[in-house]
């Protein structure tokens, strides 16, 4: 896992005013580090994987870089819900190297799209801050092409056949995937039911193959999506 980067002129003087963090644990570091010392010395040696099974019977591939848990969980909360869009481009800088895992040549990066009155009420989209940066850090062309069509409520506090309706319907993508593969972004996997619906409208619109890429994978996980 990639612990550093080298940072632009920009970056060098917003960091006098702005000191960058630790990513684990909220310490200062030096322009370009993603990590304090201890925290880099524990880093796991690889990302995080795991498979979804579909509705359909379909598998959707995930992979994460750390787990939702600590540090790192509170590092995600600053950048979702205290506006602290800057730790958004050192996150996808990992994100683009978990991307790596996969023996794909992705036409575009797409993004577990944010319902439009919850984006208005927070001002940005996370998940589209983060897929940006990676598909910049890719090389790849970014997809605006899916869109939450109706508002649902929280999976995690819904049982299994409550989640299966909560979502059906709640994405639908917007442009022609014919042929493609596509690799989606969001910020964290929970139980995996919006990734599995977005998986669904991308394929639905001709998507060839699709993968998926969080920040973060929760610690617990449901055995099954659906059941």
């Amino acid at each position: 896992m990639i612990t550093s980067f080298r940072p632009s002129a920009t970056e060098r003087l917003l960091g006098l005013f702005f000191p960058p963090r630790c990513l684990l644990c909220d310490q200062v570091v030096p322009v370009g580090q993603l990590f304090c010392p201890p925290c880099r010395a524990r880093l796991p040696e690889d990302f995080r994987r795991r498979s979804l099974t579909l509705e359909d019977g379909g598998i959707l591939p995930v992979a994460s870089v750390l787990v939702y848990e600590e540090g790192f969980r509170k590092t995600l909360h600053q950048l979702k819900f205290r506006g602290q869009k800057g730790l958004a481009k050192p996150i996808a800088l990992l994100m683009a190297q978990a991307a790596g895992i996969y023996e794909e040549a992705f036409a575009c990066v797409a993004y577990v799209s944010m319902y439009p009155g919850d984006r208005r009420r927070r001002g940005f989209d996370h998940s589209r801050l983060l897929a940006k940066y990676t598909a910049a850090k890719l090389g790849l062309p970014l997809s605006d092409a899916l869109v939450k069509v109706r508002k649902t409520k929280t999976q995690h506090e819904l049982d299994a056949g409550e989640r299966q309706k909560n979502l059906r319907g709640a994405y639908q993508c917007r442009e022609d995937m014919t042929g493609r593969a596509v690799l989606l972004v969001d910020d964290i996997v929970t139980t995996g039911g919006s990734l599995a619906e977005c998986a669904r409208a991308l394929k639905e619109a001709g998507a060839a193959r699709v993968c998926a890429l969080c920040a973060a994978d929760t610690p617990l996980r449901p055995k099954n999506l659906y059941q």
